[in-house]
């Protein structure tokens, strides 16, 4: 399944996605007037609201196209994806608006309002939903090497970003120095403290330490292999995961819990 939805082309993706922000006005108008109406089946309403349910789906997939929606990867579906579909939504509920005063609808003002708000917390809903079954086959498709990132920063939440969909790797949790960090939970993962990596790596079968702080001074990056040494890590010279603000390329550094160490870069499915 995964490796046919990897086959599927840039295009097809977005057209699908395209689809699907113009289908899901049609639950989002409906669950509208149900509320607005207080009716499980507004009758007498419906017949008013046709030119909505018509008109509606086609101004989505337009919106949802020039505003390129469809565009955001949903691996990385974050805060500037929302706030796309949040423009889209407010673009919708004003098309309603007009449509309703210009062809003399007579639906209740109200109901554009509430459209809009339902579809969008509906188009949220259902990406988060794709991105959970697509992460679940994932994590099905085959034995994939536990890592742990070491940095919360920046530099360490787009690490973990590329390696969400993965196919040979899975983050399993952050190291950090900061104390007010520890315990806390960034990206889905909890953020440990370095004197607790010891235990994750036996308990958890960690296969690799990936060092995400690109901006660490020589003497901190000196002792934190030293510190990794201690789990039979060979320090390696190009120590740092993935360096973000250099070439993708840049080497790994991969803790094996056999007591063996090698250097790789992992591949990341984008």
């Amino acid at each position: 399944m995964i490796r046919w939805l990897d086959t599927l082309s840039r295009g097809t993706k977005f057209a699908i996605l395209l689809a699907l922000d113009s289908v899901l006005t049609l639950p989002a108008l409906l669950i509208a007037l149900q509320l607005r109406l207080g009716e499980w089946w507004p009758q007498d309403w419906m017949p008013r609201a046709v030119p909505l349910f018509v008109l509606l789906p086609f101004a989505a997939a337009l919106a949802s196209w020039l505003l390129r929606v469809p565009m955001v990867v949903l691996r990385a579906f974050e805060n500037r994806a929302i706030l796309k579909l949040g423009l889209l939504a407010t673009i919708l509920t004003a098309f309603a608006i007009a449509v309703n005063a210009a062809i003399n609808i007579a639906v209740p003002r109200s109901v554009p309002g509430i459209f809009g708000l339902l579809f969008l917390v509906l188009a949220v809903l259902v990406r988060l939903a794709l991105l959970a079954v697509f992460d679940w086959l994932i994590s099905r498709s085959g034995n994939r090497t536990n890592v742990v990132i070491y940095g919360a920063g920046a530099a360490g939440q787009q690490l973990l970003g590329a390696l969400r969909g993965s196919q040979e790797v899975r983050p399993i949790a952050f190291v950090d120095d900061k104390p007010s960090l520890h315990r806390l939970q960034v990206g889905g993962l909890q953020v440990i403290a370095p004197k607790d990596l010891p235990a994750l790596v036996s308990r958890r079968m960690v296969g690799r330490v990936l060092l995400a702080m690109p901006s660490i001074p020589a003497q901190r990056r000196k002792e934190i292999l030293e510190a990794l040494s201690e789990l039979d890590c060979v320090p390696h010279d190009r120590f740092g995961g993935v360096e973000l603000h250099s070439k993708p390329s840049q080497s790994l550094q991969v803790c094996k819990t056999s007591r063996s160490c090698r250097t790789g870069s992992p591949q990341t499915q984008r």
